[in-house]
C-alpha cells in the first residue's frame, strides 16, 4: 500500500517561474505532455527581456515589466492558482513522472508541504539537510542528501508542493539565488502548524 493512498480528481496548480530562458522554458512545457490538459500550469515570466511566447492556449501566462525575483513569482502565480495544491517548478529541471503520480502527489499534498526528490545530472539526490537549526550547503549543483526514506522531516527543496489556501506566501524581500525564500516559507509554515513531508518517490 503507498503512503500516497488512492487518487482521483488532478487538483494541482504547477507554478514554473523563468527569466531569461525562453527556450529552456519552452522545452519543459513540450516535456509536460498531457500535464498541460490535465493539471493547471502557470508560468510566471518574471521581466524577461523577450517576453515568454504563450505557445499552448491551456497554460496560463503572468509577466512582470522588471524583474521582481523568484518569490514575487511564486506568490504571484499562488494567487493565480485554481486548484487545491499548488507545485512550485523552476524552469531548468526534466520530470520523471507522469499524470498518475501526479493525481497522487495532488492529494497526498492537501494538508502538508511535500518536498518530492531531486537529482542532478549526474543522478545524485540533493536537497536539504534534515536539520532544524543548520542547513548546510555543498559548492556547487549537489546538495546534501536525505537518506532517501519517506517521512516528515524539517526541511525540504524549492520543488514541493503545498496546499493552495496555506496562510503563508514567499517573503519578497529574499531576492537572489539564496534558495532563503523556500527555506523561510517552510519555517513560518511550521510555526503556523503545518509539517513538512520529503517524499522520495511518487510509484
Amino acid at each position: 500500500q503507498s503512503v500516497l493512498g488512492d487518487s482521483c480528481a488532478v487538483e494541482l496548480s504547477i507554478v514554473v517561474a523563468t527569466y531569461n530562458r525562453n527556450e529552456i522554458v519552452t522545452k519543459l512545457l513540450e516535456e509536460f505532455g498531457d500535464i498541460k490538459d490535465e493539471c493547471e500550469v502557470i508560468v510566471v515570466d518574471d521581466g524577461s527581456s523577450t517576453p515568454v511566447t504563450p505557445w499552448y492556449p491551456q497554460v496560463k501566462h503572468i509577466r512582470h515589466q522588471s524583474n521582481m525575483g523568484t518569490p514575487k513569482s511564486w506568490n504571484d502565480g499562488i494567487e493565480a492558482a485554481s486548484r487545491k495544491v499548488v507545485l512550485t517548478l523552476p524552469d531548468d529541471i526534466h520530470l520523471q513522472f507522469g499524470i498518475n503520480e501526479l493525481k497522487a502527489l495532488s492529494e497526498f499534498a492537501q494538508d502538508k508541504i511535500v518536498g518530492l526528490r531531486v537529482i542532478d545530472k549526474n543522478s545524485i539526490a540533493f536537497n536539504h539537510r534534515k536539520s532544524s537549526n543548520l542547513i548546510y550547503w555543498l559548492s556547487g549543483q549537489v546538495f546534501p542528501s536525505h537518506d532517501e526514506k519517506a517521512g516528515f522531516t524539517d526541511f525540504v527543496s524549492g520543488i514541493m508542493a503545498f496546499p493552495r489556501d496555506i496562510p503563508i506566501r514567499f517573503d519578497e524581500e529574499l531576492k537572489g539565488n539564496g534558495f532563503r525564500e523556500e527555506t523561510d516559507f517552510q519555517l513560518r509554515a511550521r510555526r503556523a502548524g503545518y509539517q513538512v513531508y520529503y517524499l522520495p518517490s511518487l510509484a
